[in-house]
């Protein structure tokens, strides 16, 4: 038998979650339950709790709740654009009607469509637990931090996903792409997001971010160190070097979805693109 809650507050959702020892399965939307078949013998249902449904800006960061469906997300004047972009990709309206940021994250699809785009925002997970006075405690891990490979997260037993935190980064040149069978309803086979700022003909910052080409979504601070700080001239120069260096740490697998050859050079014109748009 089943054993199914409908908390509305996110201490009553976390008492459960406590009190179950780790035989529990969290929903929201659902959206992807029978995907990946998932069961257990308690089941937390967090769809009523409206602490983890508000986006709000706090201390100049933005605060997304786990909950927050995707349709919601994409009419929030406070939702970066480029994250609505990749949202207005996921699946269909119907499933964007359920759908929440916070189960793409815990989903940990290699594919997820918000995932690159939240890596290269350097967003923060935000999960919840109990102290032992049973007051609700907030803890913050890095997103690469917290997916650990497919279907794997730093969730512990005891805890909920409440929040998504991300900087404010309204001043960036901004790039997403995902490539898929079709233009919706589909997996990607690779996606593609980057961030850039530029000051005084020089880049100050670049991130990129590959999905849907490794366990994880793939970044390489190491290899985006060597593009900051370059003048536009010296990108133009360098580009086809620091394409290539991306090239030689990409590599992804043959599926039932595309093959390795064609995700790595959708990658590669991807970042070449990419370090175009930034020469203006």
């Amino acid at each position: 038998m089943v054993n199914a809650y409908y908390p509305k507050t996110l201490q009553e959702a976390l008492l459960v979650r406590k009190e179950t020892a780790g035989k529990s399965l969290i929903i929201c939307g659902g959206s992807d339950v029978m995907v990946v078949r998932k069961t257990a013998e308690n089941v937390i249902f967090i769809n009523q709790i409206a602490e983890i449904q508000k986006v709000e800006v706090n201390d100049g960061f933005l605060r997304i709740g786990a909950g927050v469906v995707y349709s919601d997300l994409l009419k929030n004047d406070l939702i970066p654009s480029i994250l609505k972009e990749a949202i207005s990709q996921i699946a269909s309206p119907a499933i964007r009607n359920v759908g929440t940021i916070g189960g793409n994250i815990c989903n940990a699809s290699p594919a997820g469509d918000s995932l690159p785009v939240l890596y290269s925002l350097n967003a923060k997970v935000e999960t919840a637990s109990l102290n032992e006075d049973g007051n609700v405690v907030l803890h913050q891990i890095p997103i690469q931090e917290f997916i650990l490979g497919i279907r794997k997260i730093a969730l512990k037993d005891h805890e909920i996903v409440s929040s998504i935190i991300i900087e404010d980064l309204s001043d960036y040149i901004t790039y997403y792409q995902k490539v898929g069978a079709r233009k919706s309803e589909a997996i990607s086979k690779a996606s593609f997001a980057a961030l850039g700022k530029l000051e005084g003909g020089k880049i100050t910052d670049v991130r990129n971010a590959f999905g849907s080409v490794g366990i994880t979504v793939v970044r390489f601070l190491d290899l985006e160190k060597e593009i900051i700080g370059l003048s536009i001239e010296q990108l133009k120069i360098k580009k086809e070097e620091i394409v290539s260096k991306y090239m030689e740490r990409i590599n992804p697998i043959d599926d039932q979805r595309s093959t390795a050859l064609y995700r790595k050079t959708v990658c590669k014109n991807l970042l070449s693109d990419f370090l175009e748009s930034l020469r203006g």
